[in-house]
């Protein structure tokens, strides 16, 4: 049983002292095992990039997003014609890709379609 905690009411009557035995009696003794960034996601430690064709791919978070150019198809064929090994050395890749305003352009077309 834990031991009672006397504390003095607000009461007018400061004196008067009550005990309450609902409160639970802390144990110093607890170890806590709680660890800095116990809860955060467990990100990916790959070092081989097996998925990896064109060689220029990093490492994402998950294995969804872990996607080398040459996976598709389409891509493939069209950097095969050009002789060029990755997507991001073909001409067209900076103008369309890491252009901010055509970026936020196809976002706004593909909102309208799905």
């Amino acid at each position: 049983m834990a031991t009672p905690i006397m504390y003095k009411s607000n009461e007018s009557d400061t004196n008067k002292c009550l005990w309450h035995e609902s409160i639970p009696e802390i144990d110093s003794t607890l170890k806590l095992t709680v660890q800095p960034y116990q809860y955060e996601p467990i990100k990916r430690q790959e070092t081989t990039r097996q998925w990896c064709s064109c060689k220029n791919c990093i490492t994402m978070p998950t294995a969804k997003e872990c996607k080398c150019c040459l996976f598709y198809a389409a891509i493939e064929s069209r950097l095969e014609e050009r002789g060029e090994t990755c997507i991001t050395e073909h001409e067209g890749f900076a103008a369309n890709c890491l252009n901010r305003w055509v970026l936020e352009t196809s976002f706004y077309e593909y909102l309208e379609e799905h």
